[in-house]
């Protein structure tokens, strides 16, 4: 009975190790384990969030849509860095470095529309090239009054003169 009595008494300094309030050894260790999981939560969402350094004079002047001169698809450069296409055959992101515009794209995955062969073939060639990134560095200036500029391009029947203009279609 003696050592029964020094039991219960061991269980009620367990408990009472908050004043005020009756905590048992399980209870402690849920409320541990919880802080724990909170602190590692905390960690991966710090860890996962892409801290940018500011956009510089020339990737402020970018922001927007911009439509070729020599036409198709307009490419719409965000202030977080991403990238797109108006038609969606490329998503990517970019950066302006010492006049220089380097852009990383990948082909965005199409799901597939119906479930054809030849529907589900595309849909998973489009899905081995989404994983496929390529990567683009060019020389970029921007006219005076910034609603145009131009990549440097090889001289071809549409650049005669080794650049490639687009105008702005939207501001920021």
């Amino acid at each position: 009975m003696d050592h029964l009595q020094q039991s219960d008494q061991h269980v009620q300094i367990e408990q009472s190790n908050v004043p005020g309030i009756k905590l048992g050894a399980v209870h402690v260790r849920g409320i541990l384990a919880a802080l724990i999981g909170l602190v590692v939560i905390a960690l991966i969402v710090l860890l996962n969030i892409d801290i940018q350094s500011p956009l510089s004079t020339d990737e402020q002047k970018l922001v927007g849509e911009w439509s070729p001169d020599s036409g198709g698809a307009t490419r719409v450069f965000l202030p977080d860095r991403r990238l797109v296409t108006t038609d969606g055959a490329f998503k990517g992101v970019w950066r302006i470095e010492k006049g220089e515009l380097r852009v990383s794209y990948w082909s965005p995955f199409e799901a597939p529309r119906s479930m054809s062969f030849s529907d589900v073939q595309r849909s998973l060639f489009t899905l081995k090239r989404s994983f496929e990134k390529e990567k683009y560095t060019t020389r970029i200036e921007f006219a005076a009054d910034g609603q145009s500029h131009a990549w440097e391009h090889p001289v071809d029947a549409l650049h005669p003169d080794g650049k490639w203009w687009f105008t702005r279609v939207t501001d920021r």
